[in-house]
């Protein structure tokens, strides 16, 4: 049980579940904090071989135990004092069974067992061959489906169409056009800037830049390229921001389907706790809740959760 001792929650109990305990400003966080010092998705705490287990889950302002800021993760027990921006707990365990223990691990991914590797892909490809038969049937129809939903039938497809063919059901195949719609999506970052958060008062482009350049560091990338279009907002001259920041979308964007896609193949493969560590790494990367890609990685999300809580 972890349980606030200070911050506007102070007194309130929360239940660290077999899936975890996600903490943020976010309000699809299990634990939402009402804290401007808070990321919104901050931090997990969770069970892994009978130990709780706090997590970075790349927060600005970090995680803090007893004073000390953590790495990417770190054991608490009785005694320990967890800060999480302005709020403070701490851990009064329970009786939890060892099987109902998980990864620690939130924001890597690795490819599932060798067994499952390689038929997806077979799939995908018998896919992409029936959509080509499919295409050179309907290429000289001008009312096309994809006319229809304002797309250029002789253009790429957008993201909203690649997303829609993934079905409701997270068992489908991923979509081969997946990756180039993400790009085309994208546009040129650079052009952009009314996404961008707006730099704190009185804060100067270099030292924008020096934070930008020790969370680029610590490949805390959401963070790195915040930190690098605010400085570039002080600053048209930056060069290194301009850089970052356009080699920071593309990353983000690529780690975005990786996460995705690999989600899909962990789901696939029965693997609903890693495939939900793929899903929620998603929406740390693209936290936008109107995003297509995000709003697919939260419906799939709440399916890998549901087969998990079916499981216990």
């Amino acid at each position: 049980m972890l349980v606030c001792s200070a911050g506007l929650l102070a007194g309130q109990s929360f239940q660290v579940t077999a899936s975890g305990l996600r903490i943020g400003r976010d309000p699809g966080n299990e634990l939402h904090l009402n804290d401007n010092d808070v990321s919104r998705f901050h931090a997990r705490v969770l069970l892994h071989n009978g130990a709780v287990w706090v997590q970075d889950a790349g927060s600005r302002n970090g995680v803090f135990v007893n004073d000390s800021r953590i790495g990417d993760n770190k054991t608490i027990g009785p005694g320990d004092v967890v800060a999480v921006g302005q709020h403070r707990f701490h851990i009064e365990l329970g009786e939890e069974p060892a099987e109902h223990s998980v990864s620690v691990d939130l924001r890597s991914v690795s490819e599932p067992d060798k067994k499952w590797k390689i038929w997806p892909f077979v799939v995908a490809l018998l896919i992409l061959a029936g959509l080509i038969g499919l295409v050179s049937l309907v290429s000289g129809d001008s009312d096309s489906d994809l006319s229809q939903v304002g797309g250029d039938p002789d253009g790429p497809v957008s993201l909203a169409q690649a997303l829609k063919a993934q079905s409701e059901d997270p068992k489908a195949a991923p979509d081969v056009g997946l990756k180039e719609a993400l790009s085309v999506a994208s546009g040129s970052p650079l052009t952009q800037q009314e996404e961008w958060p707006d730099p704190p008062k009185g804060s100067t482009a270099a030292e924008l830049v020096e934070l930008g350049h020790k969370h680029y560091n610590a490949k805390r990338h959401r963070d790195a390229l915040e930190h690098y279009q605010m400085a570039y907002k002080l600053d048209k001259d930056c060069e290194i921001c301009a850089i970052r920041i356009e080699r920071l979308s593309t990353e983000i964007d690529q780690m975005v389907v990786a996460n995705f896609e690999a989600g899909m193949r962990y789901y696939d493969s029965l693997q609903y706790q890693q495939a939900i560590n793929a899903w929620e790494t998603v929406l740390m990367l693209q936290p936008d809740a109107d995003d297509a890609i995000h709003q697919q990685a939260q419906e799939h999300l709440e399916k890998a959760r549901k087969k998990i809580s079916r499981q216990y």
